[in-house]
């Protein structure tokens, strides 16, 4: 990751954030923006995404931390309270409560609705007034028990019908499973969440909210930063690292863009490539020394052999001897040429590619000019110089 220092004056420095070669994708966000590195403040992608699922909104998530806890483990901590509650020991219900409450984050599998509503009641009866709507929604024919504490025993029988609250879901294309069914508006108070890999409770309160599950998002980016129809899932993670309405600029090594945390609409901005001619150039003149090379050895090993030809064909005494020897000089002869041949195309092809390459170097960098157009991404070259 580069080090790219904020000034004193920069106290309005905008995000950045970056995924590939990192000092390439700034090279981006710098050339696209018009703006001096210190503009910005640089945060990996893979940074952005690791960690447990964040919430947007009035809301908190409680992810698993430990491991998978079986539904029967689960509903001995559940009985366990309803027991102690039963005999009137508070502090083992809340002891057992605890358990529930721990476990219920990991659970490998879906309680029933029954089994749920055992659990919110649990928690009614313990003094959390959210779960009362709840445990009756899940089922409502379930009577407070005589033997448990009367103070809540009102707030539970007259629960309110709490109004249900929009939740949005950012999970990649992975199957969430709220309270054991397909997601949606969700009452108040805790849920149990799946999706994926992923496991943990929601806690709901009255004001819609998003949840994004980071541990599915890809950790390179290539699909969000290339693909617009990604750009909105995205835009949730930047408002929920850098808050709503944020500007932050995104770059990958080939492209920038603007975004606003929270929005689904990225504004292309200028890219920067180095000219084509310098890469051509450096190929064609690494290949013509070579071919040179080859050319030069080929024709030095030949004209070695129509030397000793020719010292045979004056020392020969019989036609014979002649002749074997004129033959060699000739084949000789003719391999010299053809290394020779070789040799000049190969110092023709390195001066070229020289040539190219200075024509690289003389262009310096190609600004491609990018900007949204219907349909797609409109294009215009300028060589800067």
């Amino acid at each position: 990751m580069p080090l790219i220092a904020l000034s004193l004056a920069a106290f309005a420095a905008d995000s950045a954030v970056w995924i590939g070669d990192a000092d390439a994708a700034v090279a981006q966000i710098v050339a696209g923006s018009g703006r001096a590195p210190a503009a910005f403040v640089p945060a990996a992608w893979s940074d952005l995404v690791a960690g447990p699922a964040r919430v947007v909104g009035d809301g908190s998530w409680l992810p698993c931390e430990g491991p998978p806890v079986s539904l029967s483990q689960w509903l001995l901590a559940v009985s366990g309270a309803e027991s102690a509650l039963g005999r009137g020991d508070l502090a083992a219900a809340q002891a057992e409560s605890a358990v529930a409450d721990e476990g219920a984050r990991c659970l490998g599998a879906s309680p029933s609705p029954v089994e749920l509503a055992r659990w919110h009641r649990v928690r009614t009866a313990l003094g959390d007034r959210d779960a009362a709507p709840l445990a009756k929604a899940l089922d409502p024919a379930a009577a407070w028990s005589a033997a448990w504490p009367t103070e809540y025993k009102a707030a539970y029988e007259a629960a309110p019908s709490a109004e249900p609250v929009e939740v949005v879901w950012f999970a990649w294309g992975a199957e969430v499973v709220v309270d054991g069914a397909a997601p949606g508006k969700l009452l108040p108070g805790r849920h149990l969440v799946t999706a994926g890999s992923v496991r943990g409770v929601l806690v709901v309160r009255e004001e819609p909210l998003e949840l994004l599950m980071l541990p599915l998002y890809p950790r390179t980016g290539e699909e969000v930063f290339t693909d617009p129809r990604r750009w909105a899932d995205a835009g949730a993670l930047f408002a929920a690292q850098f808050g709503p309405g944020t500007r932050v600029f995104v770059a990958d090594p080939r492209e920038s863009w603007v975004a606003t945390a929270g929005r689904a609409d990225w504004t292309p901005l200028r890219k920067v490539e180095r000219s084509p001619w310098i890469p051509v150039g450096v190929v064609t003149t690494v290949s013509g020394v070579g071919v040179l090379g080859a050319g030069a050895a080929l024709a030095t090993a030949y004209a070695a052999t129509a030397s000793s030809a020719a010292e045979r064909m004056s020392a020969a005494r019989t036609q014979a001897a002649f002749d074997l020897a004129e033959a060699d000089y000739d084949d000789a002869a003719m391999g010299y040429r053809a290394g020779l041949g070789l040799g000049i195309a190969g110092g023709v092809a390195a001066i070229a590619g020289l040539g190219f390459t200075a024509l690289g170097v003389a262009q310096g960098e190609v600004e491609v000019e990018t900007a949204a157009v219907p349909g797609g991404v409109g294009l215009r070259l300028a060589v800067r110089r």
